[in-house]
Formats: structure tokens, C-alpha cells, sequence
């Protein structure tokens, strides 16, 4: 997938990309620190992340017997 981020704001694909690969050095990272907007999807999609891994840790086991064809009840 290509970036549409020249000089605009990034898309919100660009900035999940960015908060797991980027440096608060590149384009990206510059961007964000300037732009209110981004500043608070970054935190959106941050706290989104936290609550997927925590949902995904709470039901490890589960997902795990699932993946196996055990049935859970």
C-alpha cells in the first residue's frame, strides 16, 4: 500500500504503520508532534491497540483451544 501523506495530514493506515515501525524523527513522527489532529488519532489508535492486546490476553487460553477444535463453553 502507498502513503497518500505528502504534506497533508497522513492516513489513519499510515499511522498504525507509524506506531509500530516509525521514529518520532521521520515525516511521520515530525508531523504528528505539530498536528493536533494526528496527535489524538495517534492516541486513539494507541488506546485501541491496548485494549485489543488486553482482550487478547484475557482470552489466550481460549483462543488457543479454539485454534486446537476444542469447544469452549
Amino acid at each position: 500500500m502507498q502513503s497518500s501523506f505528502a504534506g497533508g495530514c497522513p492516513e489513519r493506515a499510515d499511522l498504525e504503520t507509524w506506531i509500530n515501525t516509525g521514529s518520532s524523527e521521520d515525516a511521520i513522527g515530525l508531523h504528528v508532534s505539530q498536528c493536533d489532529q494526528c496527535r489524538e488519532s495517534v492516541e486513539s489508535i494507541r488506546s485501541d491497540n491496548e485494549l485489543i492486546d488486553e482482550f487478547l490476553c484475557a482470552n489466550s487460553d481460549r483462543l488457543a483451544a479454539n485454534k486446537d477444535g476444542q469447544e469452549q463453553i
